[in-house]
């Protein structure tokens, strides 16, 4: 075990590896998007991507600053359709590389809080004690937030997205992203 890794990489890697280090400012939130959102969502393709933009605008709007990564290759070119919208503001940045699961626990743990569709995203995330705004389909996002207690900021892709009710709800985990890390770090000790 090294002292900037919770894992013995001996276990996983024939030879150490050299992980990307990334700068994140304190105030930042990750997007971690899932193309296939676009396989389940009840409204139109635009209305994801306008929804994004709201999110995003809201998140800019309390001084935060984003982090677009993908947590699959696929996901790729979604990313950059968000980070589309957003080309000429250097608040928005796009992470393009390529990131193992470890290196992408590391950058998650950077941020005040993460807006994320990809699963294992949240799982990273809760894992070590950061809030999610989740953007979903199955029912293994929405158990996994009530586990937590942090269902309210479940958004079901599968509806038709009410931004207004989303951007309230967002509006809160900006607010108390301190309380709800307290909130999943007494879930996480009841679990173990």
């Amino acid at each position: 075990m090294t002292h900037d890794s919770p894992y013995n990489l001996e276990n996983i890697y024939i030879k150490n590896p050299k992980f990307k280090e990334y700068s994140i400012p304190e105030g930042s939130i990750g997007i971690i998007p899932n193309r296939g959102l676009l396989a389940h969502l009840r409204s139109a393709r635009k209305d994801l991507f306008s929804f994004y933009e709201e999110i995003i605008k809201k998140a800019l709007n309390s001084s935060k600053r984003i982090y677009i990564l993908r947590h699959s290759k696929e996901d790729i070119d979604f990313c950059r359709e968000i980070k589309g919208s957003f080309s000429h503001n250097e608040k928005v940045q796009l992470i393009e590389d390529d990131l193992t699961a470890i290196e992408l626990e590391k950058i998650i743990k950077k941020f005040d809080f993460i807006i994320a569709s990809r699963y294992h995203s949240l799982v990273h995330a809760y894992k070590n004690n950061i809030p999610a705004f989740v953007i979903g389909w199955a029912l293994k996002y929405k158990e996994l937030m009530e586990t937590f207690d942090q269902v309210d900021y479940f958004i079901d892709c599968r509806e038709k997205l009410d931004f207004r009710k989303s951007i309230r709800a967002l509006e809160n985990l900006i607010k108390n992203y301190t309380h709800e890390r307290k909130t999943i770090l007494r879930r996480l000790k009841v679990k173990k």
